[in-house]
């Protein structure tokens, strides 16, 4: 029997011990994963990112539900994923902000690399894409614009999505994921191309 399978309830139940224990059995694959995500472009931050990481899983290891199916090391690299996301948006090369305005009337602010340090083949290709975006998200209802723009451009959790949406937290998922999908047809040839 492994460990973790009695370590997790009592964790979950607020056991100080078990999730002191719960610590070494994943800090490595934690650590091996920050390292895949940020590489190189982060060794010196590797440990505080992966304690930042801990400590967001020790404060939200009550959401963790095993009835659901989900294996515990699925859902702390989700976690650990969306944290190395997080920390990616936060540290990236100076922007410029643009607003993109949809048939429908809704706009968004979109934040890209700013063009004095990009040479000109990368300007011509950011503004692009640019265009290309404007039109695949216009294909988009304007619920599911909304909740794409406000996750992938806006950086909003999928909790805080939900509640301003007034709609359940597994519907803004989907809405965002078929979202993608749908952009990903649309923006195919354009990546092709790049």
């Amino acid at each position: 029997m492994k460990p973790e399978v009695d370590l997790i309830p009592r964790a979950i139940r607020g056991d100080h011990d078990a999730r002191a224990d719960l610590y070494p059995l994943y800090y490595r694959e934690i650590e091996f994963a920050v390292s895949q995500f940020l590489g190189k472009a982060r060794p010196n931050d590797l440990a505080d990112i992966c304690q930042d990481i801990w400590l967001k899983v020790l404060d939200r290891l009550h959401f963790f539900d095993p009835s659901r199916g989900v294996k515990f090391s699925t859902w702390l690299f989700s976690l650990a994923r969306n944290h190395c996301f997080d920390v990616a948006k936060k540290r990236r090369l100076p922007l410029i902000s643009t607003t993109v305005r949809g048939d429908d009337g809704e706009s968004a602010t979109l934040e890209l690399e700013s063009p004095d340090r990009l040479s000109a083949a990368q300007r011509a290709a950011l503004f692009e894409f640019c265009e290309r975006y404007h039109e695949a998200a216009t294909t988009l209802d304007v619920q599911h614009r909304r909740v794409f723009e406000s996750r992938a451009i806006g950086g909003l959790e999928f909790h805080q999505i939900a509640k301003r949406e007034k709609l359940p937290l597994g519907t803004v998922k989907s809405m965002f994921y078929r979202s993608v999908a749908k952009l990903k047809v649309h923006l195919t040839p354009f990546r092709n191309a790049a």
